[in-house]
């Protein structure tokens, strides 16, 4: 197959970590010392073991598809092709915006959650094959989110699906979410991720995605994330960006950052009751914080996790040829064949993007 073009791949930081012995730099404070000493002891059984840095996937010139299935691979090449000339968005210096600071009301820009502004799933596979050499050794690939279901147990919530598939060729199996909606780039989030990147907080907002693409070995099972980066610092390193509040986080954040190998988060709080909106603070949280916050909940979070990924793994209902769904059910993982949504392209194309170099 053609070579994959993308962004020149970064080196990782610390190409052999168990989470915690790497994202904390020589620089922390005491009570950060202590924070990821703690930290450490309470995340076990996640280790990076393989890094192949981040992609850039552009839509640019790519006409709209509802189903993956309709994605061929001339569609991939160029996606991949039009973001290979992009840098990240760099973090600028936090201590140089002044707050507090009102937000913009911009008009809506709206962007439908289908091909070709969400890649899917193929795209990270063919990056990773590329980069990598071969596919085999790997267990899973999941989303950014797909941890967080399999911790918690609940049931997935109206109108969000969470779909499985075998990739056909390989060992791979997906879990990843679907959820169909309209994404407006003028909401406050948006304008402050373009604010701590020296952009207009009423500009237009770029929908090129930045993807952080890497190994972890989680409970003896070797999984692929591809998650979006909202920016990186200046060590190249990706950045998690929120505006929500943290009494709402619980472990989804944490395991959205452990996805996308972030090592910090930049929250903004914000007044959302004030219009427009007012930014009174901007605080940066180390990952170890989180991971402490979450110490009592960690160790059963860890479990479930284990024991989601065993029963995926040997699951007779999870398919070459057939998208499957994910639910809970009274807190037992369940498999329902024949989801009328889909996942990747027809077999034929992904076998021509998976073939081996």
């Amino acid at each position: 197959p053609p070579p994959y073009p993308a962004i020149a791949r970064q080196e990782p930081q610390h190409p052999h970590i168990v989470t915690m012995a790497g994202y904390g730099g020589d620089s922390l404070s005491a009570s950060g010392r202590n924070a990821r000493n703690s930290a450490a002891n309470v995340l076990l059984d996640f280790e990076k073991v393989e890094d192949f840095g981040l992609y850039t996937w552009s839509p640019q010139g790519l006409s709209q598809k509802k189903k993956f299935s309709d994605v061929n691979e001339q569609d991939v090449i160029t996606g991949l092709a039009s973001g290979e000339d992009a840098a990240p968005p760099r973090l600028k210096r936090v201590a140089s915006i002044s707050v507090p600071l009102k937000f913009a009301t911009p008009a809506p820009q709206a962007v439908p959650n289908i091909f070709p502004y969400d890649a899917g799933y193929i795209v990270p596979l063919h990056v990773a094959l590329q980069r990598r050499g071969s596919l085999d050794g790997i267990d899973f690939l999941l989303g950014g989110s797909s941890l967080e279901i399999l911790a918690q147990k609940k049931p997935i919530e109206e109108g969000t699906k969470y779909l499985t598939q075998r990739c056909p060729g390989t060992e791979i199996i997906l879990l990843c979410k679907h959820k169909q909606y309209v994404q407006n780039y003028a909401d406050v989030g948006f304008q402050f991720e373009r604010l701590l990147t020296g952009q207009r907080m009423d500009g237009r907002h770029d929908v090129k995605k930045i993807e952080s693409l890497h190994v972890m070995k989680i409970g003896g099972f070797n999984v692929l994330f591809s998650a979006d980066v909202d920016a990186v610092d200046e060590e190249g390193c990706p950045v998690e960006m929120k505006t929500g509040n943290p009494m709402y986080f619980g472990t989804k954040v944490m395991f959205q950052m452990l996805s996308s190998g972030s090592k910090t988060m930049i929250r903004g709080d914000v007044d959302k009751r004030s219009r427009p909106p007012v930014l009174n603070r901007i605080q940066s949280v180390p990952l170890e914080t989180m991971i402490q916050q979450n110490s009592a909940t960690l160790q059963e979070a860890q479990k479930n996790i284990q024991e989601g990924l065993t029963i995926l793994k040997h699951c007779q209902e999870i398919k070459e040829d057939e998208v499957g769904e994910v639910d809970f059910s009274n807190g037992r993982l369940i498999v329902m064949p024949r989801s009328s949504s889909d996942i990747l392209p027809r077999r034929a194309v992904v076998e021509q993007l998976l073939r081996e170099p």
